[in-house]
């Protein structure tokens, strides 16, 4: 880790091997521990967050040279993205886009500023920052995507990890030649039969059957830099599930955490999990979960929790 300063610090975390005096210190405190935790879920909401700002960003059709990064912060009222650029100068940051989160936690209103506006607080504070970490990394034969989180102490940490590359992503969905829409008979199937399940399924707001019959099911790239959910969709029964092909639907997902602790990426019952879960969304059975990983977890225990025995391996 190299700390530098520029008025108020900021880390650059990089990956390095531990030294033999580093693993003879004691170990973090619970305080550490939990600050750690506190900032992987925060970078899960960043990217989150970024991915979906971008997305609304380029169905806007920025114009070309106005943007040279975008730089994302949590505000009470949700998550704000900026997209823009330093000057020649390196003195401020200039604006030209804001995606701003909305009550809806995947949607973002964009805003453009034509001039340009000058910031010369947070993000370009931010943009320093990125620049400065780019330095230090050097060249790489592969993109690298970046996030900034403040600190209690006005201080700001500059993550760089490897981007996943295209090329990859297509592999991947052609080496497990499955779509998520193939499993909709297994989840209908489960709906119609006679378990706990499908009891606690209807107890929901309308059919569970015959809205996962009906749903639109899709499979989507994420942009971001690090996998986001496993899938997405709103509570509106007509709003497709969008199913992350980077995600625990397929057994060579970036995350090979368990799905709820207990199926293994790529199952049956990690698949029929991941669709149930947002059928759950879709009839009112578990709350909006959005950027909460958290949230998301223990919506995904809860249906866990009811379908277990009715749902395969």
């Amino acid at each position: 880790m190299l700390r530098l300063r520029f008025g108020c610090q900021f880390a650059i975390l990089v990956l390095l091997f531990a030294t033999p005096e580093a693993q003879a210190s004691s170990k973090p405190s619970e305080a550490e521990l939990a600050a750690i935790t506190a900032r992987g879920v925060l970078l899960a909401e960043y990217d989150t967050a970024a991915w979906q700002a971008t997305d609304t960003v380029q169905a806007a059709h920025p114009v070309e040279g106005r943007v040279g990064r975008y730089i994302a912060r949590k505000t009470d009222a949700g998550w704000v993205v900026a997209f823009g650029r330093l000057n020649e100068a390196g003195n401020k940051f200039l604006l030209a886009y804001e995606a701003v989160q909305t009550a809806n936690a995947a949607q973002f209103e964009v805003r453009s500023f034509d001039p340009v506006r000058e910031d010369t607080s947070w993000n370009l504070a931010a943009a320093k920052a990125i620049e400065t970490a780019m330095r230090d990394l050097g060249g790489t034969s592969r993109p690298y995507n970046i996030a900034v989180l403040p600190t209690d102490h006005e201080n700001m940490y500059v993550y760089l990890y490897p981007a996943q590359n295209q090329g990859q992503t297509q592999n991947q969905q052609t080496a497990e030649n499955v779509k998520p829409w193939d499993f909709r008979k297994n989840v209908v199937d489960l709906l119609r039969a006679k378990n706990g399940c499908s009891d606690w399924f209807n107890t929901g707001t309308g059919s569970a059957a015959d809205i996962m019959s009906n749903v639109r099911i899709t499979l989507f790239d994420p942009k971001g830099p690090i996998p986001d959910a496993d899938a997405r969709t709103s509570e509106d029964p007509h709003a497709p599930i969008d199913v992350n092909s980077k995600g625990r639907f397929y057994a060579n997902s970036d995350n090979q955490l368990r799905v709820g602790d207990k199926y293994k990426p790529g199952s049956t019952g990690a698949r029929e999990v991941i669709l149930l879960h947002e059928l759950a969304h879709k009839m009112q059975l578990i709350p909006h979960d959005g950027l909460d990983v958290r949230q998301s977890e223990k919506n995904t225990r809860t249906v866990i929790e009811h379908c277990a025995d009715a749902i395969g391996p």
